[in-house]
């Protein structure tokens, strides 16, 4: 062998070895442990070159892999082993964010404002501000809770205790109370039960007591009136804007207390000055031979109020309307009538053949038998 092939056979083996040494120094370096087992001996060393690095301040992971000549992912791994991360990550100041103000945040949030509501607020989107707010809360443990103003029962938007107190003076139940701040009832005992926590009063009625004979809307003097007035109870609940069966209720219970009957007082009417049952023209009509009931029809009214007016008119002055003068023969043909009756007919069925009323058949075949 020739000095000059030992010479190049010696440099390559010099070049081989170097390479082999590179080789392990990379693979006890960049194989994750997974592959190649845990050193511990290995892991201390990457964890206190690491704790330096963030110790003089290193900005990002990036920084240190660089300067330490491992990997990003070595790096991250004895990082997250010792709990710690480079002061600045991703280059994002919490306290300088370009569009989020944590004061803002913080007024909004005491405002009732919703994590939603402040992002729109901010003009950045949910997840941006969920993410920037929870790394905060991880550096100083500053959290951001949502202050309800109507959860705080002294200043609750909608029931002023100010005006809860004068109503209750003013003898108001809590369904009036509640209808007149425009809340439900439930929202407000809910309110005053816990402002009675915190001051401890008592929200009561203070004012007289009711009065049993008050009613919203029916007055008792009036309906006393309208009844001496002879109005009936349908008129009175029409006039007070109630049912029927509401007011009888009500007068009921007003009748238990002052044993006071609420009767109609009619005054009585003279039978002889009727408004509506002029004698006269009864008188007229009766002579002419009309029935009550026609007699009924033209003065337009009922039957029965005729014949009871009538009565006592009879009672009064003797004046019988029930007899009846005699008709003239031209009305009725009394000799076909008379055959008729002789042939066995009714008077109804005479009636129907002579084209005349039934009680002018009778009345007159009666007229001649007298």
């Amino acid at each position: 062998m020739s000095l000059e092939t030992a010479v190049k056979l010696s440099a390559s083996a010099t070049q081989f070895q170097q390479l082999y040494e590179d080789f392990e120094m990379i693979i006890d370096i960049e194989v994750p442990a997974l592959v190649r087992g845990k050193n511990p001996a290995i892991e201390r060393s990457y964890d206190m070159a690491v704790a330096e690095q963030i110790a003089q301040g290193a900005s990002t992971y990036k920084a240190i892999s660089q300067s330490l000549g491992i990997s990003i992912y070595l790096v991250v791994k004895a990082a997250k082993r010792q709990d710690i991360r480079p002061t600045r990550r991703r280059g994002i100041d919490p306290f300088s964010h370009p569009k989020i103000d944590l004061d803002k945040v913080r007024a909004l949030r005491k405002a009732g404002v919703t994590f939603a509501a402040v992002a729109r607020e901010l003009n950045v989107c949910y997840a941006t501000l969920q993410a920037w707010l929870k790394h905060v809360n991880s550096l100083i443990g500053e959290t951001w809770p949502r202050l309800d103003p109507r959860k705080d029962p002294l200043n609750h938007p909608q029931v002023n205790l100010d005006r809860v107190r004068e109503l209750q003076k003013a003898g108001l139940a809590f369904r009036k109370v509640a209808r007149e701040l425009n809340v439900s009832e439930p929202t407000l005992r809910s309110v005053l039960r816990r402002a009675s926590a915190v001051t401890g009063e008592v929200f009561k009625r203070t004012g007289r007591a009711r009065d049993p004979l008050d009613h919203p809307t029916i007055d008792l003097q009036k309906v006393r009136e309208l009844r001496k007035a002879g109005i009936i109870l349908a008129d009175i609940a029409r006039q007070f804007n109630v049912s029927v069966p509401t007011l009888c209720k009500y007068l009921k219970k007003v009748r238990a207390i002052t044993r006071e009957t609420f009767e109609r007082r009619v005054p009585p009417s003279d039978p002889l000055n009727h408004p509506k049952i002029p004698l006269n023209r009864v008188r007229k009509l009766h002579k002419a031979g009309k029935t009550t009931k026609e007699i009924a029809v033209a003065l337009n009214i009922l039957p029965n109020m005729l014949f009871r007016k009538l009565a006592q008119v009879r009672s009064i002055t003797g004046e019988d309307f029930r007899s009846r003068l005699f008709l003239p023969d031209s009305e009725i043909d009394l000799d076909r009538a008379r055959k008729l009756r002789k042939a066995g007919m009714s008077y109804k069925k005479v009636a129907s053949k002579l084209n005349v009323p039934l009680h002018r058949v009778y009345c007159k075949l009666r007229q001649e038998t007298f």
